[in-house]
Order: C-alpha cells, then sequence, then structure tokens
C-alpha cells in the first residue's frame, strides 16, 4: 500500500517562497523592457534591432515561464488543501 507522506504547511511554504520569487522576477522583466524603450530612444540601428528582438524573445520565454510558475502554485496551493482535507480524515 502507498503512504502520502507529505506536509502541507511545507507544500505552502514552498508556494509562498515561489511565489516571492516569481514576483522578484516580473518585476525584473518589466525594469528590463522599460531600460530596454529607453535604450531605443538613443540607438536606432541595425545592431540595436537584432539586439531588442534577442532580449524580447527572452523576455517572451520568461514571461512563459512566470504563468507557468503561477499555474503551479496554484496547483501546489489545491494539493496541500487536498493533504490536509485527507489528513484530517484519518484522524
Amino acid at each position: 500500500m502507498n503512504q502520502i507522506i507529505q506536509d502541507p504547511a511545507k507544500l505552502r511554504s514552498f508556494c509562498s517562497d515561489l511565489a516571492s520569487n516569481a514576483a522578484f522576477w516580473e518585476a525584473m522583466l518589466k525594469d528590463l523592457e522599460n531600460g530596454m524603450g529607453r535604450l531605443g530612444d538613443s540607438w536606432r540601428d541595425d545592431q540595436y534591432h537584432a539586439f531588442k528582438n534577442e532580449i524580447y524573445s527572452v523576455l517572451r520565454t520568461l514571461e512563459k515561464f512566470s504563468e507557468d510558475t503561477k499555474k503551479t502554485i496554484d496547483e501546489l496551493n489545491k494539493d496541500a488543501e487536498r493533504l490536509e482535507k485527507f489528513q484530517s480524515v484519518g484522524r
């Protein structure tokens, strides 16, 4: 018989840490995007456009990661809730 060995409080703590990190990266992405806008005010040649395209490609990847992280946090919180219910039944 399989046993579930997990502490919902630790899972929620991890979710909290993950959410803090996600918020940090979202702020960094906004700063980078704003910085690219300012850079474009003075740098207007083909190299800038190539650099801009490269940066925005990375930004899109990181934004996707951020979206996936939010979904994972939601799923883990639901798992913690289910674990709490399961553990309360066994008491």
